[in-house]
């Protein structure tokens, strides 16, 4: 599974409206697909007979974690603002970059990391949310990893 998540316009820093509306798509998202047989691997999604089918056909009983984000998104910019963020979250855990990741991701752990990785991304979501915004001058790195990094260390 090949994706590619945002063009220039989409790496602009999103709002705090925007940020929650995110945050609500990952929640839907993972209530979407934490019933095991409700995720899948391999396809966006799948009918109950194991079929792959669009995520909006209603013949779709299971979905990938990247088919349940676009499954239950209101709109296109929301589904790519979830996407960055829980991109982002991917990307720190496994510390590669790949536009391919959350497919990735999705077909090579299990159904219980695949929701633990989501939930984690909802509650470490970090203020910016976006991948290479303006703060990567002053940081070196991706913004959101350094929120990442100083959230953990204050962790127990």
């Amino acid at each position: 599974m090949t994706e590619f998540l945002y063009n220039v316009e989409d790496r602009k820093p999103m709002n705090a409206e925007e940020r929650t509306l995110a945050i609500g798509v990952l929640r839907d998202a993972r209530d979407l697909i934490s019933p095991p047989g409700c995720w899948s691997q391999v396809a966006y999604a799948r009918s109950s007979d194991g079929v792959s089918v669009g995520v909006s056909d209603p013949r779709a009983a299971c979905w990938c974690l990247r088919g349940a984000v676009q499954r239950v998104a209101p709109t296109r910019r929301a589904e790519i603002h979830a996407l960055v963020i829980l991109l982002t979250h991917i990307e720190f855990v496994s510390r590669k970059k790949s536009d391919a990741q959350i497919g990735l991701y999705n077909d090579t752990h299990s159904h219980l990391e695949v929701i633990a990785v989501l939930s984690r991304a909802i509650s470490d979501a970090p203020p910016c949310a976006v991948l290479d915004c303006e703060n990567d001058a002053v940081h070196g790195q991706s913004c959101c990893a350094v929120h990442h990094a100083a959230r953990r260390v204050v962790r127990p």
